[in-house]
């Protein structure tokens, strides 16, 4: 097993607890429904369902990369375009936030986060 994918991937997990638990606590249960917009699919409940599924699938997805991380053997030639996939992902991640704002560095956890992940997923590249 690739000790920097599985350090990834543990970033990963708690990236995803810290997104899909504080996210629904902290912005999505507090978010009115009736102060959305409607969209075609539906009214303003139906955006709301939207964004939370959307929320969530994001959460499922970065779950999804953390395990192709751990259960991909160390060997595996398929594991380093899944190490460079990821650490593409956070790097653009973690480098979208602070290109749009650098002080975010200072206010929020996830940019540092995302670079962390990025960094440790690309060492681990065979």
């Amino acid at each position: 097993m690739n000790s920097w994918f599985l350090v990834s991937a543990g970033l990963i997990v708690c990236a995803g607890a810290i997104h899909s638990g504080l996210g629904e606590f902290l912005i999505l249960t507090r978010m009115n429904p009736e102060h959305l917009p409607t969209t075609p699919f539906g009214g303003k409940a139906m955006t709301f369902h939207l964004l939370r599924g959307t929320w969530h699938l994001l959460t499922a997805v970065w779950l999804s990369l953390a395990a192709a991380l751990v259960f991909y053997p160390a060997g595996d030639p398929r594991s380093a375009g899944v190490g460079l996939l990821v650490a593409a992902l956070f790097a653009l991640l973690g480098l979208g936030m602070l290109a749009r704002d650098p002080r975010m560095l200072l206010r929020h956890p996830a940019p540092a986060l995302f670079l962390a992940i990025a960094t440790t997923a690309w060492i681990g590249c065979p």
